[in-house]
């Protein structure tokens, strides 16, 4: 992972937008290390590209500020930010070589001829596509391209690089392929980026930092593994990976109760928390319900799904979902009556979002 160089490298202050008299962010504070590799993360019309385009310029905020390296560029136009962008479209010159198109903004930017294609072949031979600086964009693959226009918008060493989307068009295969390779790209050349996906496994797989977002605001921010095993909603529960949400309460003695049971939870979990999130595959299958946290369940309907097996069960009358993994002779019938264990270190405490 890149060093980090700058604690205010990227700053968004009090930053809102309002399209048609409908927030579309609002009260976004966020700063960004220089380095760093950042992700939008969220549904449609949760903000995140109106975010990244506020971010690059395409639209003003109606309220707060941008700064970068601690000078103010909230009303600065896109092409003085020195900002590189990738769409989800490619956005190549179908007229215009492979060559030609990375070139394009060096061009724009009076470098001489020999540094310009001195460039172009070392951002070429990063993306490995030297062998195909002749080629136009139609005879290239849909990675291909992508690759491309990766190699255009790195080319003139922006201060920050923009992914909208970028690989949601490709298929799934050479989407996997291509996210690993932007990630060992930006780890190597240190360039801070920021990706917006609501595609959830993107995410993990390029970000240093995941930002969830919800309705024009951040709901959490954090690494993966905070985001997936320490989620402080239920959104962003349900949103990254898979959860179940239990309704709690708490008894005369102050402990939270579960189906007429006493529930043990880590510290993190308070006596006066209403709901608790606990992950499909945390839960496991076990011999009897008794003793804490072992709850008779009944079987609703089983789903093979190949790595996995998914059961859909009811617990105290609130639909729960069980991932197996592993066991090939899980033969559960709708109506079976089967024990569970939900371990107390995995039970987190969901606020209301």
């Amino acid at each position: 992972m890149t060093t980090h160089q700058a604690a205010d490298f990227l700053c968004l202050s009090g930053i809102g937008k309002t399209f048609h008299g409908t927030p579309a962010v609002r009260d976004i504070d966020l700063t960004i290390t220089a380095g760093e590799s950042v992700c939008f993360l969220g549904p449609s019309g949760c903000g995140k590209t109106t975010l990244l385009r506020l971010i690059a310029g395409l639209e003003t905020p109606d309220v707060g500020q941008i700064s970068l390296n601690g000078v103010d560029i909230t009303g600065v136009p896109p092409r003085a930010r020195h900002f590189g962008m990738v769409f989800q479209s490619y956005s190549l010159f179908p007229h215009l070589t492979v060559g030609k198109n990375v070139a394009y903004g060096l061009r724009c930017r009076k470098w001489n001829t020999a540094d310009t294609r001195r460039r172009v072949q070392e951002m070429l031979d990063l993306v490995q596509l030297a062998d195909h600086i002749d080629k136009l964009p139609n005879q290239l693959s849909g990675g291909q391209q992508q690759r491309v226009a990766l190699a255009r918008a790195l080319a003139a060493q922006p201060h920050v690089l923009l992914l909208d989307e970028p690989f949601s068009a490709l298929d799934a295969k050479v989407r996997g392929q291509l996210r690993a390779d932007v990630r060992e790209l930006q780890s190597r050349l240190g360039i801070t980026t920021i990706l917006v996906t609501h595609d959830q496994e993107e995410a993990m797989a390029v970000a240093d930092r995941i930002v969830v977002m919800n309705g024009g605001r951040i709901e959490q921010i954090g690494s993966g593994p905070e985001i997936y095993h320490a989620p402080d909603t239920a959104f962003v529960g349900r949103f990254v990976g898979d959860m179940n949400v239990l309704q709690v309460r708490g008894n005369a003695e102050g402990r939270l109760m579960l189906a007429g049971k006493s529930l043990a939870v880590n510290e993190a979990v308070r006596p006066c928390c209403d709901r608790v999130g606990i992950r499909p595959e945390a839960i496991q299958l076990v011999q009897d319900a008794i003793g804490p946290n072992h709850f008779q369940v009944a079987v609703l309907k089983t789903q093979f799904l190949g790595k996995q097996t998914r059961l859909d069960l009811l617990l105290d009358g609130q639909p729960i979902q069980v991932d197996v993994y592993g066991q090939r002779d899980i033969t559960f019938a709708p109506g079976d009556l089967i024990p569970v264990f939900l371990p107390p270190n995995e039970i987190r405490p969901l606020n209301e979002h």
